[in-house]
């Protein structure tokens, strides 16, 4: 039996309210790249990963499917985008007209993350990584654990058109 490849993920698709509110949002305030617009839909270059946007209403349409079947805006979603300093992207966010959901704060996991809110209501954060020393031996323990999750979630945004050093263990 042959094994299939796993699923390399291709891009995001977030589905909007107003294509031009959140066309705005991303490219405007966000400062993310606009690569194509259609009359519904529009692609950016987020770096990593391609992020698209899609009319909740027009997909419905080109599905054939009821309304809720997409699911309820905002939904149980995050964008996460890295920044070198959360604080004054996220001050600058606030400034060109983002709605704040939380201000930034340092995390346990060595991140200082805050939150906005899209204009359909999805959470937004922008994070920056921090460094700092544990207080304490459960603290060291729970980071140690987290730089390993850290290390897989880099490993996970390399492009799958890098090759990696250590190979493949499935081959």
């Amino acid at each position: 039996m042959h094994a299939m490849t796993a699923p390399r993920l291709g891009y995001v698709v977030r589905f909007v309210g107003s294509l031009d509110a959140a066309v705005d949002f991303y490219e405007r305030v966000l400062g993310q790249r606009l690569t194509r617009r259609g009359g519904h839909w529009a692609q950016f270059d987020c770096g990593s990963i391609t992020l698209g946007l899609y009319e909740h209403a027009a997909m419905v349409r080109v599905l054939g499917v009821a309304d809720g079947e997409l699911g309820v805006p905002p939904g149980a979603q995050e964008i996460a985008f890295e920044v070198d300093d959360v604080d004054a992207a996220h001050a600058a966010c606030v400034a060109a007209g983002a709605r704040s959901f939380k201000p930034p704060e340092d995390r346990l996991w060595g991140e200082r993350t805050g939150y906005l809110l899209d204009p359909d209501g999805a959470l937004v954060e922008l994070y920056t990584r921090i460094q700092r020393e544990p207080a304490s031996a459960t603290e060291a323990a729970d980071e140690g654990a987290d730089q390993g999750e850290q290390a897989r979630r880099d490993e996970m945004a390399t492009p799958s058109s890098v090759s990696h050093q250590h190979g493949d263990p499935s081959d």
